[in-house]
């Protein structure tokens, strides 16, 4: 997982915790809704052994791990720390060139990835 996958407007430190502050930013927030990002990975537990979790945001969110288990905004460290295997999905409805409301979903794989709404769909832009 590298160092610094999130760019620093998505997750700076704060008192030992990562904080979700905004969605992944580019030009497809203009005809978007129901902006979500959900993170699927494996949280160690305090006996050592790994978990399944999974969870989604709409907003402003900090997470951290406790005892395998994401929950928002507890005084303990960064649920980062003590994760593997991540994946972050960025979804949403984006307007196609007829107007109409197209549920779509993209992998988040780069830290500095800004994404367009091509016609109802996510791309990657640049």
């Amino acid at each position: 997982w590298p160092k610094r996958f999130w760019p620093q407007a998505v997750v700076s430190r704060c008192r030992g915790r990562h904080v979700m502050p905004c969605l992944p930013t580019g030009s497809y927030r203009q005809t978007a809704r129901r902006v979500s990002l959900t993170i699927t990975c494996e949280l160690r537990r305090c006996d050592g052994s790994w978990v399944a979790a999974r969870t989604v945001l709409q907003g402003d969110t900090r997470l951290a791990n406790i005892d395998g288990r994401f929950e928002v905004d507890p005084s303990h460290d960064s649920w980062m720390e003590t994760a593997r295997n991540i994946s972050v999905k960025l979804a949403a409805e984006l307007k196609d060139c007829c107007g109409n409301w197209k549920s779509s979903s993209i992998e988040v794989t780069d830290s500095d990835s800004e994404f367009e709404n091509i016609n109802g769909v996510f791309r990657v832009m640049g």
